[in-house]
């Protein structure tokens, strides 16, 4: 559904396992990095930052990555600096590369920052 244009359709779905709860970022830790992936995916799309920025602040305050997953601080860090969030995104991306360090995209466009 996020990829074939019905996003917030989409984004629904992947937050079933919360069952109504709000997805702040201390809830979404018990989502699956895949769920988690397409919520970023939607958020990317609608331009929503609320979701990446919480998760880079847990981040960067706690040291704490529930996940472990390039792919997911990747969509948050593109979702950031696509908003013009440079050190959440920043954050974000030197996470994923961390995670991926054989992934000269991420390398790339760290060194572009």
């Amino acid at each position: 559904l996020v990829r074939n244009g019905e996003p917030a359709a989409g984004r629904d779905l992947a937050l079933a396992p919360l069952a109504g709860q709000d997805p702040q970022a201390s809830n979404v830790t018990r989502l699956a990095a895949s769920d988690l992936a397409l919520v970023l995916e939607a958020d990317r799309v609608a331009g929503d930052t609320v979701l990446a920025e919480a998760m880079v602040a847990t981040l960067v305050d706690t040291g704490e990555d529930p996940w472990a997953d390039a792919g997911v601080w990747a969509l948050a860090g593109f979702i950031c600096v696509d908003q013009g969030l440079r050190a959440e995104g920043k954050s974000a991306l030197e996470r994923a590369a961390e995670l991926d360090p054989g992934n000269h995209g991420l390398k790339i466009q760290l060194s572009l920052m």
